[in-house]
């Protein structure tokens, strides 16, 4: 299950505010968290894997990315959030 805020989350904050951007972050969260409760509640056999990917090809993005990274990680979000580089994506 992937959701999110593919965005630059700079213009989004510049809209909504630090409140709004981190009421965003809930929200996007709640469907998984509703699909996984359900799994739970009735015993589905499911492999469930809550994520989020997002790819750069060069290094303008590279940059990008782990300034998300930073970013989410001052959120506070209860996931792991981890930068991947060449051959520690697989």
């Amino acid at each position: 299950i992937m959701a999110g805020i593919g965005h630059d989350l700079e213009k989004i904050r510049k809209d909504v505010g630090e409140d709004g951007l981190r009421a965003i972050f809930e929200i996007s969260d709640l469907g998984a968290d509703i699909i996984k409760g359900r799994i739970e509640k009735y015993a589905i056999d499911a492999d469930f894997c809550h994520g989020y990917g997002y790819m750069g090809f060069n290094a303008r993005q590279a940059k990008t990315l782990q300034a998300w990274e930073k970013e989410f990680r001052s959120l506070g979000s209860p996931h792991e959030i981890r930068y991947l580089h060449g051959a520690e994506v697989r």
